[in-house]
C-alpha cells in the first residue's frame, strides 16, 4: 500500500476517534467520586449487592464528599 494513502486511511481512523471522544466529568472530587463507583461496582459485580443497592449506596456516599 502507497504511504501516502495509508497515512490518509489512518487520519480518517483518527478524527472518527476525536469526533467521538467524551472527557471525565468536571468533577472538584473527581478521584473520590471514581472510587466510591468502583467500589460499589465491583461489589455488584461479585455479587455481594444487587446493582440498585450498590448505587443506592454509592449515592449517599457520594452527596456526602466535600
Amino acid at each position: 500500500m502507497h504511504k501516502e494513502y495509508s497515512n490518509k486511511i489512518d487520519n480518517k481512523y483518527k478524527l472518527i476517534e476525536l469526533e467521538n471522544v467524551i472527557n471525565r466529568p468536571s468533577l472538584i472530587e473527581y478521584n473520590k467520586f471514581s472510587e466510591v463507583m468502583r467500589r460499589y461496582i465491583t461489589m455488584a459485580l461479585k455479587g455481594l449487592l444487587t446493582p440498585e443497592e450498590a448505587l443506592n449506596k454509592a449515592q449517599k456516599e457520594i452527596e456526602n464528599i466535600n
